[in-house]
């Protein structure tokens, strides 16, 4: 989950580095999305979707495991919850 919104990410980044003008980095974004992601909003829900689910998973998980994966898992935390708040800047 954690990965399909950083995934976004670096592919906005890597489209809008490819593209000359704005209209054909979204284009190239488009164009390695499915079909039902072609709207403007889509990614960006998705993405905070699994953002949002990283963390609940994320916490749940802190409560039940051992010392070496509640470390995985508080890094899992930060770094989803930092990509759940870039997300909702970009929806600003």
């Amino acid at each position: 989950m954690f990965l399909n919104s950083a995934d976004d990410i670096l592919l906005w980044i890597y489209a809008f580095n490819q593209g000359s003008n704005q209209t054909e980095s979204v284009s190239i974004f488009n164009s390695y999305l499915p079909d039902f992601l072609h709207s403007r909003l889509a990614p960006s829900l998705f993405s905070l979707t699994f953002c949002i689910l990283t963390v609940i998973f994320s916490i749940l998980a802190l409560k039940t495991t051992s010392s070496l994966l509640k470390s995985v898992n508080s890094v899992l935390l930060i770094v989803g919850s930092l990509l759940l708040l870039l997300t909702l800047f970009g929806l600003m």
